[in-house]
């Protein structure tokens, strides 16, 4: 696809994550892979977007290429993005919505309900997420930060974790920079 500057959304088969993903660009150079099945963000890279042409020529047997170079992934083996306390639930994906041409996700673990929105900080992503139902603290297990610089609005770092408190987590944010 052409890059612009404008953000844009495909449902499209990727690499590294299950067949429903979605391909998200802030900006055409910074993007990230949303997984619907574990409702997490499952890897962001830079430099461009992506090249649907081997998925739309192989009838969608095929997978999408990246325009550019990944600089987070997620842990692998994990069922979502957040333990409630030690529990590991399954998510549960109920759709989302467009705020200024970029998603916000909706999404369950158990009866806790879940929003994550995205948005361009001068090319850095911020992600937003809110928790509400919540009966005590989470964990947001991190992945590979050794090409990322991570700030946060709550929490603390604890075995390669966010850690945070049931108050924390019912508003907090995330930025994820490339170094």
């Amino acid at each position: 696809l052409k890059d612009s500057d404008k953000p844009r959304m495909h449902r499209i088969f990727l690499p590294y994550t299950s067949p429903a993903s979605m391909a998200v660009t802030i900006d055409g150079k910074h993007s990230f892979c949303w997984d619907t099945v574990s409702c997490r963000m499952r890897y962001i890279w830079k430099g461009g977007y992506i090249d649907g042409n081997p998925y739309w020529k192989g009838n969608g047997n095929r997978l999408a290429n990246l325009m550019g170079v990944i600089y987070y992934r997620a842990p692998e083996g994990v069922k979502a993005g957040f333990k409630l306390g030690s529990q590991e639930l399954t998510p549960h994906f109920k759709g989302y919505k467009l705020v200024n041409g970029l998603p916000e996700f909706h999404y369950s673990l158990g009866d806790v309900l879940v929003s994550e929105s995205y948005t361009n900080q001068k090319g850095d992503l911020q992600v937003d997420i809110k928790m509400h139902g919540l009966q005590g603290g989470v964990s947001y297990p991190l992945g590979d930060l050794s090409k990322t610089r991570l700030s946060y609005s709550a929490g603390k770092l604890v075995d390669g974790a966010l850690v945070l408190t049931k108050d924390e987590a019912a508003s907090f944010q995330l930025v994820f920079k490339s170094k």
